[in-house]
């Protein structure tokens, strides 16, 4: 609704990120969901403004997620909100995780799950199928699938894993 959108309007002053901030802090108190048809297809190319200002859309998104794990009651230092972004940016960057990047993976993964569990803040079990996925991404880049099948994590990854890897290498 209108209404509930105009509570959390865009930041004019970011330029690049507001679309993600505004959603970021609309999805702390309403329920998200996507549709299950593609309403619009994102050009992505060379000269597109996110490509220009790559360390702007980094500042933008650790700041958000800095927002939202504090909202979540969990303490973070710099390099956790720099390996929490890379969970969303291994396969743009071809980033290979090493062991010391999976052990911290999965800890943060789980403290994640733990903190959500006590603050009720995103809904479940959406909220930990995400945890599970992004541990299936970074086993999978990691080359890692014994990891992934050890962890508790895979339990929850499993709804969205055939997904995964149909659009994917094997994890």
């Amino acid at each position: 609704r209108t209404s509930v959108l105009a509570q959390f309007p865009h930041r004019e002053d970011l330029r690049v990120g507001s679309d993600f901030h505004m959603w970021a802090r609309f999805a702390g108190c309403h329920k998200l969901a996507n549709l299950p048809a593609v309403l619009v297809m994102v050009r992505r190319h060379g000269q597109r403004i996110t490509a220009e200002l790559e360390d702007q859309v980094t500042t933008v998104r650790t700041g958000i997620y800095a927002a939202q794990l504090e909202t979540l009651a969990i303490d973070f230092t710099e390099t956790d909100l720099k390996r929490h972004f890379m969970l969303r940016r291994m396969h743009k960057t071809g980033y290979t995780p090493d062991r010391d990047y999976l052990d911290w993976a999965e800890t943060w993964l789980l403290g994640l799950q733990a903190a959500n569990a006590a603050a009720g803040l995103y809904p479940e079990p959406a909220f930990t199928h995400e945890l599970g996925v992004f541990w299936a991404k970074t086993c999978r880049h990691g080359g890692a699938p014994g990891r992934f099948l050890a962890s508790p994590l895979s339990h929850s990854a499993w709804p969205g894993l055939w997904k995964l890897l149909r659009r994917h290498a094997p994890i």
